[in-house]
C-alpha cells in the first residue's frame, strides 16, 4: 500500500438563492466508488499542472487544482465559463473527454484564463490511509449561474451515468432510506450543508479537513448501517489496519476493536465520544474471531465503555484466560438493533457462522441495507490466508457459498474499504479460489509436489515477500484435495 497522494479536485455546484447542490452518479462498473453519488470532480492531470498559468488570481499551489476543477466541471457536467456556440461546445466537450490536453489547447488557442474568483475553496480532504488509493482533494464552491449563465448541467454516459439537483437534506433522506449510495466524504459534507446552509458551512468544512490531517478518525459511512473505524494494527500485509465498526444506533454494537496501540485506541475513543453526542448508544462488543489484530483492543474498550463482550463458543475457548466472553453467540442468532435510520422498526443483525479461516468465525449480516460485516472471510485488499494449523479450505469454501446465498448489497470487511459489489465480490473470491485449487492440483499431478515449488509455479503474480503466506494456502488446498480423494498423498499412488 502506497502513501503517495494523488491530487484531485471536487466541485460543490449550486445556484445563488437555491439550497440545492448537484451530484453525479459514478458508473457501477467502476472499481473505485462505482455506483456512488458524489460531487463532480476528478484527478489533477499532467496538463492541469503544466497549464496552471492559465488560472488568473490563484496562488501557485492552488492553481493546478482549480484548473482541474474547471476542466472536470466541463467534462462531467458540461459547464464552461466561456461563451461558445452549441455545436462548438459539444465538439470541444467530446475532444476533452477523449483527451484532457484538449482543454489546455482550447485555453491557449483563445488566450483564455480561468478566473479564480469563480471557484471558492471550501475544504481539503485527504483520503484516510487505510485505502489502497488515496487522494488529496480540494473542493471548490461554484455558483453555476454566475460561472456559466443559464446553462443546465448534463452528464455524458461513461464514467458517469446520472446527475441531479437536490437539497442536502433530501439527498441524505434518500441515502438513509437505502435508495442510493453516497460517497463517504460527501455524506459528511452534506450533513454540514444541511445543518449550516451554504453560507454558514464554510468555516466548518474548512475545519473538517484540518482535524483529519491531525489524525482524527473521519466519520466514514459507506451506508447508514455502520460507521467504519480504521485502526492501525499488527496485521497481515498488504493490510496495515483492522477495521472496527460501530453498527446501529440505539442500541449499537462495536465489532472487532483490534488495535493494541494506545494512540489508535484513543482515536477510537474520540470517535465513540462523537457518536455518543449524535445519540448512538453502544451496548456490547461483538467479535468475528480470536486473531490478535481483531481482539487486542477489546479489554481497553471494555474498561473504557463498560461493555460486555459477545462471541461464538469456539472463539471464546481460544481466548480463555486472556479475554472473558460474557455471552456466547449462536449461528443464525439475531441481535435487535431497534429502529433503522430509514425509520423502519425491527432492525436486526444476524450471526452467520463462517468457519474455515478460524474456528468460531462469525460474519454479521445487517438486513435493512444488506450489509455484510465479513471479518476475515473476504478482504478488498487481497486474498485471505487459510492456515491449516487452525483453518480448513473445505470449510472456507463452504462458508463462501453460504454467504453468496444471502441478499448482500454492501460488504464491510476487516481489511480495506467497503464495497457495494456485495455478492459479486463473494462470487469472484470463490472463482479465484477454485482457479488456484485447479492450478495447484495440476502442478502436483505433474510432479511438482514440494510446497515451495508449487508456490513459485502457481503464485507468480504474488510478490516473493508474500510467498510464505501463499505456502499456507497451498498446504490448505493440498489437504482439501487429499481429503476429497482428488490427489493421493506424496509417496502414494
Amino acid at each position: 500500500m502506497t502513501d503517495r497522494l494523488r491530487q484531485a479536485s471536487g466541485i460543490v455546484l449550486h445556484r445563488a438563492g437555491d439550497p440545492r447542490v448537484y451530484l453525479v452518479r459514478r458508473n457501477p462498473a467502476l472499481r473505485f466508488m462505482g455506483g456512488f453519488w458524489a460531487f463532480p470532480g476528478g484527478a489533477v492531470g499532467r496538463s492541469d499542472r503544466g497549464g496552471a498559468h492559465r488560472v488568473e488570481g490563484a496562488p501557485d499551489e492552488l492553481a493546478p487544482f482549480l484548473l482541474s476543477a474547471a476542466r472536470e466541471m466541463f467534462e462531467e457536467v458540461g459547464l464552461l465559463p466561456f461563451e461558445l456556440p452549441e455545436t462548438g461546445r459539444r465538439t470541444l466537450r467530446e475532444r476533452v473527454l477523449d483527451d484532457e490536453d484538449a482543454f489546455i489547447a482550447f485555453l491557449e488557442a483563445g488566450d483564455r484564463t480561468i478566473p479564480a474568483s469563480l471557484f471558492r475553496p471550501v475544504a481539503r480532504l485527504i483520503t484516510p490511509d487505510f485505502y489502497p488509493i488515496r487522494f488529496d482533494t480540494r473542493f471548490f464552491l461554484v455558483d453555476g449561474e454566475r460561472c456559466c449563465g443559464e446553462e443546465e448541467p448534463s452528464v455524458v454516459q461513461g464514467e458517469l451515468v446520472d446527475g441531479a439537483w437536490d437539497e442536502p437534506g433530501r439527498w441524505l433522506e434518500r441515502w438513509r432510506r437505502g435508495e442510493i449510495l453516497i460517497a463517504p466524504p460527501v455524506v459528511l459534507m452534506l450533513e454540514i450543508l444541511q445543518r449550516r446552509g451554504l453560507d454558514g458551512a464554510m468555516d466548518e468544512l474548512a475545519a473538517l479537513g484540518e482535524g483529519f490531517e491531525r489524525g482524527r478518525i473521519e466519520p466514514i459511512f459507506f451506508n447508514p448501517a455502520a460507521q467504519l473505524l480504521p485502526l492501525r494494527s499488527p496485521t497481515v500485509p498488504p493490510a496495515t489496519h483492522t477495521n472496527a465498526y460501530l453498527v446501529g444506533r440505539d442500541p449499537a454494537y462495536l465489532i472487532d476493536p483490534g488495535s493494541p496501540d494506545e494512540a489508535e485506541q484513543t482515536k477510537m475513543d474520540e470517535a465513540l465520544e462523537e457518536a455518543l453526542n449524535r445519540g448512538v448508544r453502544p451496548r456490547a462488543i461483538l467479535l468475528t474471531h480470536h486473531h490478535p489484530d481483531h481482539v487486542s483492543g477489546v479489554e481497553a474498550a471494555r474498561r473504557r465503555w463498560n461493555l460486555p463482550v459477545w462471541a461464538h463458543r469456539s472463539c471464546a475457548q481460544r481466548l480463555e484466560g486472556r479475554i472473558g466472553i460474557d455471552r456466547l453467540l449462536q449461528d443464525e442468532e439475531t441481535i435487535p438493533l431497534g429502529t433503522a435510520p430509514s425509520g423502519r422498526k425491527g432492525w436486526r443483525l444476524r450471526c452467520i457462522l463462517t468457519e474455515g479461516h478460524a474456528p468460531g468465525h462469525l460474519c454479521f449480516f445487517e438486513e435493512e441495507y444488506g450489509t455484510l460485516f465479513t471479518g476475515d472471510m473476504v478482504s478488498t485488499l487481497s486474498s485471505i490466508v487459510i492456515d491449516p494449523a487452525e483453518g480448513s479450505m473445505v470449510q472456507y469454501m463452504d462458508s463462501l457459498r453460504r454467504l453468496i446465498d444471502l441478499p448482500v448489497r454492501m460488504i464491510l470487511p476487516a481489511h480495506g474499504p467497503g464495497t457495494p459489489r456485495g455478492r459479486a465480490l463473494l462470487e469472484q473470491q470463490l472463482v479465484h479460489r477454485q482457479e488456484r485449487e485447479d492450478a495447484i492440483a495440476t502442478a502436483y499431478r505433474s510432479g511438482t509436489v514440494e510446497i515451495e515449488a508449487i508456490v513459485r509455479e502457481v503464485y507468480r503474480d504474488v510478490p516473493e515477500t508474500m510467498h510464505g503466506l501463499a505456502a499456507l494456502n497451498v498446504r490448505a488446498v493440498l489437504d482439501k484435495l487429499i481429503d476429497e480423494g482428488v490427489i493421493a498423498p506424496e509417496g502414494e499412488s
